[in-house]
């Protein structure tokens, strides 16, 4: 068999000199690109770590987040339906107030009854919100320093619903 010969296949690269050159620089070109492909996968693997690491870090301020939402919800349904009992019970506060007026007689005996309580009367259940009741003083549940002697509607929870008995709104009226 004859000896093998290098072709040049590049031409700005010179050919080796002879066939045993020629393997020495073509192991050392390997041993090089090996050492080469190593650092890189090692980059590699830690670029990934890196990613890994970063992926995990935004995910648990992402479950961080999601859990605050998520405590938060039931305060805001609670408060929006609160808001919304306010808003009834100052409705339905300003309607007894006009009945107290449209049903008071000439001496003006309900509202001096009213007046002169010191302590609210029993509280009766709203007809159009039975979880809502009212009541009928001449001081303020609320304030008690403020302007005595005027009457006033008092809005609670009915008993049924919370037996707490807080005063949701209060709405002083004159004749």
């Amino acid at each position: 068999m004859p000896p093998a010969t290098h072709r040049n296949i590049r031409p700005d690269f010179p050919a080796p000199a002879s066939a045993s050159l020629a393997g020495a620089s073509l192991a050392g070109a390997n041993r090089a690109s090996l050492s080469r492909a190593s650092l890189s996968r090692a980059s590699l693997s830690r670029a990934r770590a890196v990613s890994l690491l970063e992926v995990l870090v935004s995910l648990a301020v992402l479950f961080v987040g999601v859990v605050a939402i998520v405590n938060y919800f039931p305060f805001s349904i609670r408060a929006s339906n609160d808001a919304a009992y306010l808003s009834q019970a100052a409705m339905l506060a300003q309607m007894k107030a006009e009945e107290i007026r449209r049903d008071n007689d000439q001496i003006s005996n309900i509202m001096n009854q009213i007046r002169a309580q010191t302590e609210p009367s029993a509280p009766l259940p709203f007809m159009q919100a039975p979880n809502l009741s009212y009541s009928f003083g001449g001081v303020s549940q609320i304030d008690p320093s403020d302007a005595p002697n005027t009457p006033r509607v008092i809005v609670r929870y009915s008993k049924d619903y919370r037996p707490s008995q807080d005063v949701i709104y209060e709405l002083k009226f004159q004749e």
